[in-house]
This record gives C-alpha cells, sequence and structure tokens, in this order.
C-alpha cells in the first residue's frame, strides 16, 4: 500500500520570502506465508515479513534566488521478519525455533546551493535474535535453548564521521562488542 502527499506554502521572514514544497510517500508491506502440515509429526511453519517507509523530499527555494535552492531527501523504512517453526517430537512434546530480524535504516540528503558537494547521513540499526523452546504435550514451557542476539549500529556521514559497532549476546549475556574501522 502506498500513500503520496504534496503540501506547498511560503513565508516571509526578515530575511525575505521562501517558498516551500514538501512531497512525501509513506509505504506499507506485509507478507504472512503459513505452511502447516498436519501429519506425523506436525510442523507448523510462519513467516511475516513487514516494511514500512517514507520517502521525503523538502525543496526550499529564496524568493528571485532559484540559484539557492536547497533539496532535502529523507528515507526511513523500518524492516521486520519473523519466522516461527513449531514441529511436534516423536515422544508428543513440541520444539519452536524463532528467529527476528528487525531495523530502522534512514539516509538523509542535504544539497548545497552554493556548489559545496551534498552532505549525507546513513544511519542502519540493525537486531537478529534467535531463541527456541521445548513444550510438554500440553503447552507447557520446559526449557528453552539457543537464545542469541546481536545488533548493528553503523552511522556513517559526508564529512568523515562514522561509528560501527556490533554487540552480540547469547543465553541473556553479552558476549561481544566490536567496533569496526569506518
Amino acid at each position: 500500500m502506498q500513500r503520496s502527499i504534496e503540501v506547498s506554502g511560503y513565508v516571509n521572514t526578515s530575511h525575505g520570502s521562501f517558498e516551500t514544497k514538501i512531497h512525501q510517500t509513506i509505504q506499507f508491506r506485509s507478507d504472512q506465508r503459513f505452511d502447516v502440515f498436519t501429519g506425523t509429526p506436525l510442523v507448523d511453519i510462519q513467516n511475516t515479513s513487514q516494511e514500512q517507509a517514507i520517502d521525503a523530499q523538502t525543496t526550499t527555494i529564496p524568493y528571485g534566488k532559484p540559484a539557492q535552492t536547497t533539496v532535502r531527501r529523507e528515507r526511513q523504512s523500518w524492516p521486520l521478519r519473523i519466522d516461527l517453526a513449531l514441529t511436534q517430537n516423536p515422544n508428543k512434546t513440541y520444539t519452536q525455533t524463532t528467529t527476528v530480524l528487525q531495523g530502522r535504516l534512514k539516509t538523509i540528503e542535504r544539497t548545497d546551493p552554493f556548489g559545496r558537494p551534498p552532505f549525507v547521513v546513513y544511519l542502519e540499526n540493525i537486531v537478529r535474535s534467535a531463541d527456541t523452546l521445548e513444550f510438554d504435550s500440553s503447552f507447557g514451557l520446559i526449557s528453552h535453548h539457543g537464545q542469541k542476539s546481536s545488533q548493528h549500529y553503523l552511522l556513517r556521514t559526508t564529512t568523515g564521521r562514522c561509528y560501527d559497532r556490533t554487540i552480540n549476546a547469547a543465553n541473556g549475556i553479552l558476549t561481544g562488542s566490536t567496533s569496526q574501522k569506518c
């Protein structure tokens, strides 16, 4: 699904008049897949994938000075993926394995009316997690294992600023933290 809007207007300031135009598009996508095998063993697989994204462009034009126009583009998205598999074991207990990917991605680009290169900011924040649950035949929780998670955070600009770090955890304990060279 996608929706777009446009808004424009002007403002009079002590520095002159400025016209501003905003164009924004919002997108949403959701895909779900269910595979259920009712034989022996019972297997139930569910995969969900969603993404929301916003694209925006703001153009500012000083009255009578179109050469000083600035344009700011911004894109943000939030991907989400969940994969779940439930399997009945031969002893009639159940094992459920779940993996999740969730993130935030953002790019901002601003043009400069005075001939300097565009200023760009890129942000990425991604979390990946997994866990396996063991249930008895009445779906009472017996235990869990294989719990792990990682998060990667990256911020980079065209001016040379950069921060890039990944952290990892297993069974609720921080197992690593790594900074990358930018």
